[in-house]
């Protein structure tokens, strides 16, 4: 009975989307202001911010809804840089929101193991 709470936990966490994600949008945008927020087709299921630099001084950021995270690599010219989110505008940031699901998945098996060993 005790384990309830913990079952819930996991079932709640692996539930999927039930609905579209919102995230920022702009291309080439110097500045955060410069992006508009949209709501990304059911396919897409990730935030994406993508940092490009320059010769080591210009820097340009892009954001967009996607169904895949892409890579970082070596533009023309410059260097990309992309972080990846899935949760609602959560590509706010210069650097997206990165490790939230490790940190959630952390607690997750931490509780767990806490509850199996002091018998809850």
């Amino acid at each position: 009975m005790k384990l309830l709470p913990v079952v819930l936990l996991v079932v709640a966490l692996s539930v999927q989307r039930a609905s579209s994600l919102y995230c920022y949008k702009c291309e080439n945008a110097k500045y955060h202001k410069d992006c508009k927020e949209v709501k990304c087709s059911d396919m897409e299921i990730h935030c994406v911010t993508a940092t490009s630099e320059f010769s080591g001084q210009n820097i340009s950021v892009s954001k967009w809804c996607s169904p895949t995270c892409p890579k970082p690599g070596e533009i023309k010219g410059g260097k990309r840089t992309v972080d990846c989110c899935q949760t609602d505008y959560c590509n706010r940031g210069a650097g997206g929101a990165r490790g939230n699901y490790a940190l959630l998945g952390a607690a997750l098996l931490a509780s767990c193991f806490y509850a199996l060993r002091t018998g809850l």
